[in-house]
């Protein structure tokens, strides 16, 4: 329906109106906009239903839901005031009951206990724990089928991709289905049942920030990460494909003693009750392999020294960043945490794993192996601007499909994020922004009573470029924007001066 469709009577006397807006609700909202604006009135309140794709599950369901809108004038820009539910029969049957004012449409929500917001602030995301065999992932952005993202947003909760479903170019720059995926990474802090998956990416592109490195493993926080080979082992082969050849026989050794020790493990595991699909915790892992034979337990840890003997480690300590391109083969291990922020690219090839891989019955080492890249990785400390003698921007990560800084900032230093624009290729066009404290208080200078919390998660929604952020006292945060521009351009960016290097 068109926006002039809409009558134009006093609000307070009409029945409100439900919309069809097919898979486009945006589309709709943006001409009742305009409507408002032409019209001088001081609110326009409709209903809008429209289908949401769940591309993440197979076959790519839709689920209908009805958008509760109060778009009210405002002293710059209208306010957009929403709601969004299942559409049901009995929602629907109030919907059509009530008025077309925004305190009748608030008064529903809160009767059916569906958060009432307004549209384009920032975004808490909501963290969704993942249980791994290894440990946990921390999900704040991810969309797949093992699980959604949400939003906090009025005291209740709205899942991520129905928000981006009703506004992808307000809120993302309709890029709702290429997202930055961003986790927290929690091995175990256990040798025996701590350490990733030594795998390889062909697409996705990944950086690590270290945040924790247990001690009580790693003394004098040193711990590290699994990335790429043995340099000195791999000089004395007289060519690559030698060197591939005798790792995989060692791989392939190594899998054969865990295939069998696991085959043991999962019969302890049909004993005690416990799903044989299912992430063991340290004190059942270790309970089970009580019950194995020495023997057999002997075997895996020579097979495993052999097979880990081609592969190179990378110590690290609090704060390193590690950056993961791709064909480079790496697993993060026990005790350490980390911030990860990578492209939004479902596919790895498991090269090997010291335990049962749950979510597949094999390994890809074969088919990953002529694809390996066996140079490890240089990693170059992070570019550093000093924006002013309280404020500085490191950039993390400046791959070809995202960026990563840390900005810091003093007690009582402000920073506008629209500064960040610099670094994308099309300066002139709005991106979202995904921002974690790390450290400190910050808050949003429009807003400087509701302060973040460290590992609070928020998607700053690209219309909303004049964001500032302030702080109270001394801060830092993480800033994640899609897309890169190159350095060379990026050093010479207006307003900033030279760039630097400086340890992270």
């Amino acid at each position: 329906m068109a926006a002039s469709v809409l009558p134009h009577c006093p609000e307070d006397l009409l029945p409100l109106i439900v919309i069809e807006a097919g898979t486009s609700p945006e589309a709709f909202l943006e001409d009742q906009l305009t409507a408002l604006l032409d019209s001088g009135a001081a609110e326009r309140c409709f209903a809008l239903g429209f289908e949401c794709e769940q591309y993440f599950l197979p076959g790519k369901p839709r689920v209908s839901l009805l958008a509760l809108v109060a778009l009210q004038r405002g002293r710059d820009v209208p306010r957009i005031r929403l709601s969004l539910h299942p559409r049901t029969p009995d929602f629907e049957t109030q919907v059509n009951a009530v008025l077309a004012r925004a305190s009748d449409l608030e008064a529903l929500a809160q009767r059916w206990s569906v958060p009432w917001f307004t549209l384009g602030e920032p975004l808490a995301l909501t963290p969704m724990v993942v249980p791994k065999p290894w440990g946990r992932e921390v999900w704040y952005t991810g969309i797949e089928a093992r699980g959604q993202a949400s939003v906090r947003v009025a005291g209740g909760r709205v899942p991520l991709h129905w928000l981006l479903a009703f506004a992808p170019t307000r809120l993302v720059a309709a890029q709702e289905r290429r997202l930055i995926l961003l986790k927290r990474l929690e091995p175990w802090p256990d040798p025996l049942l701590g350490d990733l998956y030594f795998e390889m990416h062909e697409q996705k592109q990944e950086v690590y920030l270290v945040t924790r490195v247990d001690e009580s493993l790693w003394p004098g926080g040193q711990g590290g990460i699994r990335l790429g080979f043995n340099p000195q082992k791999r000089a004395r082969y007289a060519d690559d494909q030698a060197f591939k050849a005798d790792y995989l026989r060692a791989v392939q050794a190594y899998q054969a003693v865990r295939r069998e020790l696991d085959a043991r493990l999962d019969r302890w595991r049909v004993e005690q009750g416990l799903g044989l699909d299912l992430p063991l915790r340290p004190e059942q892992y270790r309970a089970g392999m009580e019950q194995i034979d020495p023997e057999l337990k002997s075997r895996e840890q020579e097979q495993r020294s052999i097979m880990e003997s081609y592969t190179a480690v990378r110590p690290v300590h609090r704060g390193d960043v590690v950056r993961v391109p791709p064909y480079t083969p790496h697993a993060l291990l026990h005790g350490v945490e980390v911030v990860e922020f990578q492209t939004p690219h479902y596919e790895r090839k498991i090269l090997s794993f010291n335990q049962k891989v749950l979510t597949q019955d094999h390994w890809d080492t074969v088919e990953a192996l002529p694809k390996l890249s066996l140079d490890t990785p240089a990693q170059h400390p992070p570019r550093v601007w000093t924006l002013s003698p309280g404020q500085s921007l490191e950039q993390l990560a400046d791959f070809s499909q995202f960026s990563v800084f840390r900005l810091r900032l003093k007690a009582g230093e402000s920073f506008p994020l629209r500064r960040l624009q610099r670094f994308v290729p099309a300066a002139d066009r709005p991106h979202y922004n995904l921002l974690m404290v790390l450290r400190g208080d910050p808050h949003y200078s429009h807003s400087p009573q509701t302060v973040l919390t460290p590992d609070e998660v928020h998607l700053l929604p690209s219309e909303r470029g004049n964001l500032v952020l302030g702080c109270h006292h001394d801060t830092e945060v993480l800033l994640s924007i899609p897309g890169c521009r190159a350095l060379e351009q990026a050093d010479s960016a207006p307003g900033l001066p030279e760039a630097g290097c400086a340890a992270y």
